[in-house]
């Protein structure tokens, strides 16, 4: 058996393939789903389960090569503050609903300057610079960046680059969503809720 490769080649040859990772994450937004005692889409306890599911669908050799510090563990949400750095898949899956390190904005549905505008992704805008939210960056346009910072950072910071993987999860999953694939928006404070998630959330 040949060794797992490591460094920029390992999240290359891996992590780069969007494909594989999506219909992972697909997968297993509807066994969350079908799990009557589901909690969904919150960063504190989904987002970072829906990663480390995925992860235990990796094959044994690379999920020895990432490894349990890698992936870290539940944690619960952490302030903007906190968020603005991270070390680990399950880290950066639930960073991504507090802070976004691209605007260097903490997120806020109640700031009118910032929705979460890149959470969404409309596969039929081909612009990725525009299929988000309000015509804006959308997750795609994200989740490659993300993945370049992570290719780029995994040299000399490898934990910088997990963190940048969780947060790529975390677009994928949201991806999963029929409202983020639609560009609603669905603010519950802004009387705009959607039954889908919270249905989910307490079946």
């Amino acid at each position: 058996m040949n060794p797992a490769p490591s460094g920029p080649l390992f999240l290359t040859a891996y992590l780069a393939p969007m494909r594989f990772l999506f219909k992972t994450l697909l997968t297993l937004f509807f066994l969350v789903l079908l799990n009557s005692t589901a909690v969904a889409y919150d960063n504190k306890y989904v987002h970072p389960y829906i990663a480390v599911q995925a992860f235990l669908l990796l094959p044994q050799d690379l999920r020895a090569a990432i490894g349990g510090a890698n992936l870290g563990s539940f944690t619960g949400e952490r302030s903007c503050d906190q968020a603005k750095s991270g070390t680990s898949i399950t880290l950066g899956s639930s960073d991504e609903d507090v802070y976004n390190p691209l605007g260097d904005t903490c997120l806020n549905p109640m700031n009118s300057g910032y929705l979460f505008h890149h959470h969404f992704y409309d596969p039929d805008i081909s612009d990725d610079s525009k299929n988000g939210l309000c015509n804006s960056q959308g997750a795609v346009f994200y989740v490659e960046t993300y993945m370049n910072i992570a290719i780029q950072s995994f040299k000399d910071h490898p934990e910088k680059s997990y963190w940048y993987l969780g947060r790529a999860a975390h677009l994928l999953a949201d991806s999963t969503v029929p409202a983020h694939v639609h560009r609603d928006s669905h603010i519950a404070e802004l009387q705009d809720p959607d039954s889908y998630e919270p249905y989910i959330t307490y079946p």
